[in-house]
């Protein structure tokens, strides 16, 4: 479970910054706001390349899955 762990949050992070890159291409303000609130922006992105950007939203569900996947797991190993 510790390796699952570890290759999420990699690559949620690699995800992350690959969101803050596409705020950043709409505006500074946007960028910074994405910083600053991840997972409210992960969101509002989801949304807006829904219909532009394929694979960021399949990563987008890709991710959402697997962090529900862990937290199910997880908290019946507990």
């Amino acid at each position: 479970m510790k390796t699952f762990n570890s290759i999420m949050w990699i690559l949620g992070t690699i995800y992350h910054l690959w969101t803050v890159i596409i705020a950043f291409k709409t505006g500074i303000l946007a960028g910074i706001v994405t910083l600053v609130l991840p997972a409210i922006s992960e969101i509002y992105w989801f949304f807006v390349t829904l219909g532009d950007n394929a694979v960021y939203t399949t990563l987008a569900i890709v991710f959402t899955i697997g962090a529900i996947v862990y937290k199910a797991l997880g908290s019946n190993n507990s």
